[in-house]
């Protein structure tokens, strides 16, 4: 996977990989239908999964999947209210493809989710 978000130290790894996981998460959600924050923030409060998952992660997020160029962002008015919208890029369809491939890629990788997913 290309990583986003480098560590700084061995002890930050952990945390890297699981926004690593949650950015590719996101941008697949976003590779579905164009979709605004609050929305996204719904979806995931009810799945159920990611119910503790606050504002205050997932904005900086967007902001840094759109520096990346992973995806756009449009705002529209909607009513008085200003509404950003996010879709995904054709960069971030490849970011997709190239983190399915290299979980793909790895035996060890496949058999571990496989198994997670039991």
């Amino acid at each position: 996977m290309d990583m986003i978000h480098k560590p700084k130290s061995p002890k930050d790894t952990e945390k890297v990989f699981l926004r690593e996981i949650f950015s590719v998460l996101l941008l697949w959600l976003i590779s579905k239908k164009e979709v605004h924050g609050y929305e996204l923030m719904k979806m995931l409060d009810e799945d159920g999964g990611f119910a503790l998952v606050a504002s205050s992660k997932i904005y900086p997020l967007l902001a840094q999947l759109t520096k990346k160029g992973l995806i756009s962002s449009k705002t529209r008015m909607q009513g008085k209210r200003a509404r950003k919208s996010y879709s995904i890029t054709s960069k971030g369809l490849l970011h997709i493809k190239k983190s399915k491939k290299c979980l793909h890629e790895s035996k060890l990788k496949s058999q571990f989710l496989m198994e997670m997913l039991r």
